[in-house]
């Protein structure tokens, strides 16, 4: 009887050949988890070895993107917790290249954002649904968090109570009521430094201005339209845009004439134009 040499072949069911299977780890994984546990351990020197031996790993790209990700996230975070500044600024260089790298990535949103911003020691703004017209909204030179998008409301009608998420309008959350039979206009406000006025008022506005310790700013062109008529402006703040509309409401009113002084002008890499005018 003629004999192959060598294992038969496998039977579907066939418990005899039930060999375990070792899947291997990313040796970033491996070594991240190495390495955070080390420097909980208080062995910190033998940790941040483990640690910059998983960034070896991301950087010659013998990991995965995804696991590339997480490993440079927690790295930074666990030199961050010790405090070694040196480390975690050159992981967030690293980082920063690597995610160049990545089709369609966008690094540092949310809380990534944050820790950036406090490791480099960066101021940081956060814009949510509004604007400042004033442009004063944004910390130069800093890092911007845009929440605009982030406009879900969620309504409970039996309790009566909205949460509006960081980039909501009024408008937003004034729809999302309305099915539940609930107004979202406001009746009254909480905080002590913010009145409820319902009309224009020019007088009411002059004793505004006279003591305030600050700057008052008006938005809006119907608004800013009632203030420039009154003579109660003193200062324009305008941007000045690369996109043309052919429709809506002029900023300056109808029948008013201002004598005006070029105060300070600032061209954005964009092409949109700042421009401060003070009346003379």
């Amino acid at each position: 009887m003629w004999r192959a040499r060598g294992r038969p072949p496998l039977v579907r069911g066939d418990h005899r050949d039930r060999r375990p299977v070792r899947r291997r780890r990313s040796p970033g994984v491996r070594g991240l988890g190495q390495g955070k546990a080390l420097v909980a351990q208080g062995r910190a020197a033998q940790g941040l070895t483990m640690l910059d031996e998983t960034m070896v790993a991301v950087t010659t790209g013998r990991v995965s993107p995804i696991a590339a990700g997480i490993v440079c996230c927690a790295v930074i975070l666990a030199c961050r917790g010790i405090f070694d500044l040196r480390r975690m600024q050159e992981r967030t260089f690293a980082l920063s290249r690597w995610c160049a790298t990545q089709q369609d990535l966008k690094p540092y949103r949310g809380q990534c954002l944050v820790h950036l911003a406090a490791d480099h020691g960066l101021l940081l703004s956060i814009k949510g649904g509004g604007h400042n017209i004033a442009g004063t909204a944004l910390a130069d030179g800093g890092l911007t968090l845009d929440m605009s998008r982030m406009r879900r409301v969620t309504v409970d009608p039996a309790a009566r109570l909205a949460h509006a998420g960081p980039g909501c309008l009024l408008r937003d959350v004034d729809r999302a009521t309305q099915q539940y039979g609930l107004a979202a206009t406001l009746e009254s406000v909480s905080s002590a430094r913010t009145s409820l006025v319902r009309s224009f008022d020019p007088e009411v506005v002059r004793r505004l201005k006279a003591d305030a310790d600050c700057d008052v700013t008006v938005d809006g062109p119907t608004l800013a339209a009632q203030a420039i008529e009154a003579g109660l402006v003193d200062e324009y703040h305008l941007f000045v845009t690369t996109t043309v509309v052919g429709g809506g409401r002029r900023f300056f009113p109808d029948g008013v004439r201002l004598d005006l002084e070029l105060v300070e002008e600032r061209v954005f890499g964009s092409g949109v134009m700042y421009v401060r005018y003070r009346t003379r």
